[in-house]
């Protein structure tokens, strides 16, 4: 900590303690509410992967980022041309970004304490470690510039969360990599297409389906754990500004939840269940609020999440049905559906940008 100050990283430590202490205060409050859940071996296992992954993600903030006053504005060409930090305490220095990575530990946590879902702390290095690694590398070749990692944190947890091949590491390396790839790679007008891990998870399944697997948890009745998690949640994608965005797309799934209930004369309650998931929480939290992937309208992002309940609605009654087309996304509709249809929104949503920048001839008429 006193090394992290002195080299002027506050905004890295305070990453990294959130990272850290948030998930233990988890454990205990698992302890205290539900001791029969967590065993002795369960608790040492996880704290030890904490303690690792505090260490490593420490050792990267204070290494691969510069200290404040190195850091260059986009606009500037040299760290003394930067606007001045503004006054605050902590609170201040903590913004959505940082309430995002410990939301994702957060996830992590519980569904490792309640249901085992990491599966071994080897899946967590080879996802995590990989994200991290191509991150840093990718960044340092394409643009030059080395890149602050959170993104890589998160596509690297998302991936230990949902991904469950059987028996192997490579899916979670290859998974890991093809996300962090395909940000600078599947590119349109300079923006990618895709989010990460969507993207990795969905190309997965489809080109391996015999090994790959998707994470098929539920909270379930643990009231507890789905309150905080949605509570925090919410929070942090209001604190984003891209609350409309979660909240749209839980509307439209609850609704069309129940008229799919209606449609196959089943019950409401079994319909809506998958909120109460990890992959619907990532989906409904990360993906789908995903500032890099989203459309510039509010109204378009409305109209993007409801479209995206939607194309997983028809997903899911194409599946009941046995439908050939829709065969190969049964194990996952919902990231499917975000699969599909945010690339699609997104370049509409760029070539629309570029069109509606670019001066009309009219213009240039009455300039001259």
């Amino acid at each position: 900590l006193a090394y992290g100050l002195d080299k002027g990283k506050e905004d890295e430590l305070i990453l990294v303690f959130e990272v850290f202490l948030v998930p233990q205060l988890a454990l205990v409050f698992e302890l205290v509410v539900a001791p029969r859940s967590l065993s002795i071996l369960k608790f040492l296992f996880f704290e030890l992967a904490l303690i690792l992954e505090l260490v490593f993600v420490l050792e990267l903030a204070l290494i691969l980022v510069p200290p404040r006053a190195q850091r260059v504005s986009p606009m500037s060409t040299s760290p003394s041309s930067a606007a001045p930090k503004a006054p605050g305490g902590l609170m201040s220095k903590i913004g959505p970004k940082h309430m995002v990575s410990t939301l994702i530990t957060m996830i992590l946590v519980f569904g490792e304490v309640n249901f085992g879902i990491v599966g071994g702390f080897d899946r967590m290095v080879a996802a995590l470690g990989t994200c991290m690694v191509a991150e840093a590398l990718l960044s340092k070749v394409v643009l030059g510039r080395m890149v602050p990692l959170l993104s890589a944190y998160i596509s690297g947890n998302s991936m230990v969360i949902l991904l469950k091949p059987q028996d192997v590491l490579w899916p979670f390396a290859l998974g890991a990599a093809m996300a962090i790839s395909s940000k600078y790679v599947l590119r349109w007008k300079g923006r990618h297409l895709w989010n990460p891990t969507n993207l990795a998870i969905c190309v997965l399944l489809l080109a391996a389906p015999s090994v790959s697997a998707i994470l098929s948890h539920e909270w379930g009745n643990a009231w507890t754990t789905n309150a905080i998690v949605w509570g925090v949640g919410l929070i942090v994608v209001q604190r984003a500004k891209v609350l409309h965005i979660t909240i749209s797309y839980v509307v439209a799934f609850l609704a069309l939840a129940a008229l799919r209930a209606w449609q196959l004369d089943g019950q409401f309650v079994t319909e809506a269940a998958p909120l109460t998931g990890p992959m619907y929480q990532l989906l409904a939290f990360f993906m789908i609020t995903d500032p890099a992937t989203t459309v510039a309208t509010r109204n378009g992002r409305i109209g993007v999440a409801a479209g995206i309940a939607l194309l997983e609605h028809v997903l899911r009654l194409g599946a009941d049905a046995q439908a050939a087309w829709a065969i190969p996304f049964q194990t996952a509709p919902a990231l499917f559906a975000l699969f599909i249809l945010g690339p699609i929104a997104k370049i509409v949503s760029l070539e629309l940008q570029a069109k509606g920048s670019a001066p009309s001839p009219l213009a240039g008429k009455v300039a001259a």
